[in-house]
């Protein structure tokens, strides 16, 4: 490795790098999967109506599109749980610049709905990281992930 690989850039780049990670672990998705980033096709009165409005005759779904995934193909997630997290802003090397945002950012839970472009698949869980920049609004993208490793419940909803 040459002196300039040792520099002061790559340790920086480490640094966030481990932050990133610090932060994808604190919002509950899991460190060894891929993160896609997605454009969001809704509102969070859309995520509310999904969470609270679905049934299991008639789910109520949100859109994503996820080029990396495939090319201008959406896919329809029916909610299944919602919750807020307060995002400090951060300056250089992660250090907190001031105090929470006035208005939280969301991370969601759900169930992917079988579609055009995903027939007869398992059913798929999702969790995405909705983005506010502490504004009132929805950004126009998010992350989301994959759920690894769970039960798949009867037509995606929980039953007991």
């Amino acid at each position: 490795m040459s002196d300039a690989d040792n520099g002061p850039g790559r340790e920086r780049s480490m640094i966030t790098a481990q932050l990133n990670a610090r932060h994808w672990t604190r919002l509950g998705f899991a460190p060894d999967s891929l993160i896609y980033q997605a454009d969001v096709d809704f509102t969070m009165d859309d995520v509310k109506d999904s969470l609270f409005g679905s049934t299991t005759d008639v789910p109520v779904a949100i859109q994503f599109n996820v080029d990396a995934l495939i090319s201008d193909a959406a896919i329809s997630v029916v909610v299944t749980s919602l919750r807020q997290v307060w995002i400090t802003p951060s300056g250089p090397f992660g250090i907190p610049t001031s105090r929470p945002w006035q208005r939280p950012e969301w991370v969601i839970e759900g169930w992917v709905q079988e579609s055009r472009v995903t027939p007869h698949q398992a059913a798929t869980r999702i969790r995405a990281h909705l983005i506010t920049g502490g504004a009132p609004d929805l950004d126009d993208s998010c992350y989301l992930q994959v759920i690894e490793d769970v039960t798949t419940p009867r037509n995606g909803f929980d039953t007991i």
